[in-house]
């Protein structure tokens, strides 16, 4: 049973980035947004009051984007102050520093998301010298109960119905995990209609909350809490699963030379674009 209320949304994208202090990235990450094609796109920029240049980047493009500036008490915790503001049919992060494969990855997914209620992707991750490190792609079997850790959250597109009505809100609970506790109670509501898109759709750049390492045990020790509340005394096994699925991601040689090419031209691309 979808979820997707029959009323009238005027965009069909909203597109969160909550940044702070990270003005050598942000406006790259605006471009990407920016530069999609044949998609109507409401996009929130919110700045947790950064002390460099960052809001005056963001300001440059303000009449195209919504800017707010919001003194979260965490990453989360701005998302949901950002969600408040949401108006497009279906909702999407896409963090600073990150960059939609190309232009033309939202009118892909807006095709696709007809009677869903959610849908994700694939993630390439990359790294500050441009270097591919990992990809996130697995052959998805939809017919598991639990597949929660198949979904990267950069990569989900979640309608605001379900994500307003239903899900709520991000839990303040957890600083760096919230995002699995959340996929977590997406995967086990019943009867909701989903795909999951077998294309690569965001570049991610290493060094944020999930990827960065001095963050490492904190997020372990997070993941762990958060399965074990909705697994019991199986938390364990699903936190092997999740840490097993990743490895092969890591070995994928002759791919990562076609893929950094791939990200150098879609920078060089986003360099070019003017927007007034």
């Amino acid at each position: 049973m979808v979820l997707i209320k029959k009323k009238t949304f005027p965009f069909d994208f909203t597109i969160i980035t909550i940044v702070k202090n990270d003005e050598k990235n942000i406006e790259q990450t605006i471009k990407s947004v920016l530069s999609q094609k044949k998609v109507k796109i409401q996009y929130i920029v919110l700045d947790g009051y950064s002390s460099d240049k960052t809001l005056k980047k963001i300001k440059k493009y303000k009449s195209s984007i919504k800017v707010i500036s919001y003194r979260d008490k965490s990453f989360y915790d701005g998302l949901n102050y950002g969600l408040k503001f949401a108006r497009g049919r279906f909702v999407g992060i896409l963090n600073s520093g990150d960059l939609y494969f190309d232009e033309n990855v939202l009118n892909f997914v807006n095709k696709k998301k007809v009677n869903c209620d959610f849908l994700f992707g694939n993630v390439l991750y990359f790294n500050k010298n441009l270097d591919i490190i990992r990809k996130w792609n697995f052959k998805f079997q939809p017919k598991k109960k639990n597949f929660f850790y198949y979904i990267s959250h950069t990569s989900l597109f979640i309608s605001l119905n379900l994500m307003q009505d239903y899900l709520k809100a991000y839990n303040l609970k957890y600083k760096i995990s919230s995002d699995t506790e959340l996929i977590i109670r997406l995967n086990l509501m019943k009867n909701l209609k989903f795909k999951k898109i077998n294309k690569y759709i965001i570049f991610m750049r290493t060094g944020g909350l999930s990827t960065n390492f001095k963050f490492a045990l904190k997020k372990i020790f997070e993941d762990l809490i958060i399965l074990k509340t909705f697994f019991k005394f199986y938390f364990f096994i699903f936190y092997l699963k999740k840490i097993f699925i990743k490895i092969p991601g890591l070995f994928f040689i002759k791919e990562k030379i076609y893929f950094k090419k791939k990200l150098i031209l879609t920078i060089k691309s986003l360099s070019k674009i003017k927007i007034n």
